[in-house]
């Protein structure tokens, strides 16, 4: 059981550059379940912005404590900087 907030830094990253963004996208999969109740979460990245995978890879911005329900989440982000932080931080079970 992981404890509230969980934080990550990613080292080494290549930076997204246009005429190659192949190199610069990377993907993010958050999984968020609890037993009972409806958990919340919020998610925070530094250092790169979510972008639209199916899209060219537009940028669709950075992500600031952006509310997750239950369930499954990918997100496709375009690094600025050759590290990015992800902070990821939730309630299994929010008092109501």
């Amino acid at each position: 059981m992981a404890t509230s907030p969980i934080t990550h830094r990613f080292e080494g990253l290549n930076v997204f550059d246009a005429r190659r963004p192949w190199l610069g996208v990377y993907r993010l999969d958050v999984r968020l379940a609890a037993k009972a109740g409806q958990p919340t979460a919020s998610l925070k990245i530094e250092g790169a912005n979510e972008c639209d995978f199916r899209n060219g890879f537009a940028d669709k911005g950075s992500v600031r404590d952006r509310g997750l329900p239950s369930g499954n989440h990918t997100r496709y982000l375009r690094t600025m900087a050759a590290s990015m932080e992800t902070k990821h931080v939730f309630d299994a079970d929010p008092s109501p």
